[in-house]
Order: C-alpha cells, then sequence, then structure tokens
C-alpha cells in the first residue's frame, strides 16, 4: 500500500496539534524537537510518494518559513 494524500494530511494535522506552544517553559528546546520529529517525517514520507510536497506539508504542521 503506497501513501496517498489523506494519510499525508492525517500525519500533518497530528503533528500541528502536538506543536508546542510559544508560551511554554523552554519553549526552543521543546520546538527544536518538533521540528526535529517533523523534519524526519518529511524525509521518510518524501521517500514513499514521488508527488509529495515537502513544503506544503510543513506549512500544514505549522513549521513557520
Amino acid at each position: 500500500m503506497s501513501m496517498q494524500r489523506r494519510h499525508f494530511e492525517l500525519i500533518a494535522e497530528a503533528l500541528a496539534a502536538s506543536k508546542p506552544s510559544p508560551h511554554d517553559s523552554d519553549a526552543s528546546a521543546r520546538y527544536s524537537q518538533w521540528r526535529a520529529v517533523v523534519s524526519q517525517f518529511c524525509g521518510r514520507l518524501s521517500a514513499t510518494n514521488g508527488e509529495f510536497d515537502k513544503a506544503r506539508f510543513l506549512t500544514a504542521c505549522g513549521v513557520e518559513a
């Protein structure tokens, strides 16, 4: 089974929901860790589908440019 848009959307929604609040204590470290997880997903998901759009996925996750 190959990954499809709906799968990518589901993963992006979960990652966006887990994005740390900038008002949390230790926000910088928590954001860096979260961003590393998002980056790992990008790498792995791009390998599953040649049509994977990294920029679109990052935006859906809530990563600021």
